[in-house]
């Protein structure tokens, strides 16, 4: 099975998990927030900052970690 297309470009979901690889390795504390405020991907250090597991916040809302969580987007979630 060819996983690249034409001219070498990684197909799409292989861009999603070279993204996620990159920021499960930051140094620094870092989410994938989908629209609504929904966490999808937390990095480890993140979990640590927060004292939660990174299977415990995925699939969070921000608002379940109060305003300041919200401030993180610069924005109010509804």
């Amino acid at each position: 099975m060819n996983t690249q297309r034409e001219y070498g470009q990684p197909q799409p979901m292989t861009w999603r998990k070279h993204c996620l690889q990159m920021i499960e390795q930051l140094p620094i504390s870092a989410a994938v927030v989908l629209p609504g405020g929904v966490i999808e991907y937390a990095n480890p250090c993140l979990a640590r900052l927060l004292g939660l597991s990174q299977s415990r916040l995925a699939g969070s809302a921000l608002t379940e970690f109060g305003p300041a969580a919200r401030d993180l987007l610069g924005r109010q979630i509804k």
